[in-house]
């Protein structure tokens, strides 16, 4: 319980964490676990995994576990759970690859400390990228944006040609009749 307490007296907000610093620990919401992707480049080859984090401002940032870390981190780190991160690596976006952050990013080292937090993530601060179900309706096809809501029932995929997506259906309230 100690330990905890000292987390949350230490903890920031991502966007205040100054990049390669590895002296600070941050509160943070998972918010999508990606699959395990291969990758076999000309130094190396083994699996990874990224796992899209939100802090109290909104602010997402993109960490990355590799190769034995998917397995150390699996059974723990959970969808919609928060947690206290330190120690891992903060460094800037490679160019070549895709982020939710523009500037850095975060790897999870053997030296990462994750620990539960009892302290939930307020997702109503969100103010950054996401809309209301009732501004959804009223963007163009095509649009993309990021949304809070449940999740009532998503079919199967719908192929055509070498276009696969699911159609789902979501609602902006908990309690479903």
């Amino acid at each position: 319980m100690a330990i905890k307490i000292e987390l949350s007296k230490q903890s920031v907000p991502i966007n205040k964490i100054p990049k390669h610093s590895v002296d600070w620990v941050m509160r943070v919401l998972v918010i999508r676990k990606g699959s395990v992707i291969s990758y076999n480049n000309s130094r190396h080859e083994g699996t990874f995994q990224t796992v899209i984090l939100v802090d109290d401002d909104g602010t997402k940032l993109q960490a990355i576990l590799f190769n034995k870390h998917i397995d150390t981190w699996e059974d723990f780190l959970k969808t919609n759970k928060t947690y206290y991160i330190a120690k891992g690596l903060l460094d800037r976006v490679k160019p070549n690859c895709t982020s939710v952050h523009k500037k850095i990013e975060l790897t999870i080292t053997d030296n990462t400390i994750i620990k539960k937090s009892d302290n939930v993530v307020s997702t109503h601060n969100f103010s950054n990228g996401f809309v209301s179900l009732e501004h959804a309706e009223k963007m163009p096809n095509g649009a993309i944006f990021d949304l809070l809501c449940v999740l009532v029932m998503m079919n199967p995929i719908i192929v055509k040609g070498d276009s696969k997506r699911h159609k789902i259906v979501v609602t902006n309230e908990r309690e479903i009749a």
